[in-house]
């Protein structure tokens, strides 16, 4: 998000799409985004390490505007346990407890 403009874009085509292209590369373990639009050449890679329970987010912005950009980056997530979030939505509970933020698991 644009702080000074208020614009809203996205690396990806969800959740907010425009009608500029998005090229998505899918390789061996990884996937990349790649969109230009609100005069910023975007770029998002995201991968999980062989040996480790995490996914990396790996963000790398170039404005291409003649002035100074004021930009706030946010993270959604909807967490899936399964194949697919309709199947498995009412398994799980989310919030924030203090700073951390978790997720209950009913079976």
């Amino acid at each position: 998000m644009d702080e000074d403009t208020g614009e809203i874009f996205t690396i990806t085509p969800y959740p907010i799409r425009d009608d500029k292209d998005y090229i998505i590369t899918h390789g061996l373990g990884y996937t990349s985004f790649y969109h230009e639009s609100h005069g910023m050449e975007q770029n998002l890679t995201m991968f999980t390490p062989m040996n480790d329970n995490i996914k990396i987010s790996m963000i790398r912005l170039k404005n291409q505007r003649d002035r100074e950009r004021n930009l706030s980056l946010i993270y959604y997530i909807r967490p899936v346990l399964g194949v697919t979030d309709e199947e498995t939505e009412n398994l799980l509970e989310s919030g924030i407890e203090g700073e951390t933020m978790f997720i209950k698991k009913f079976f």
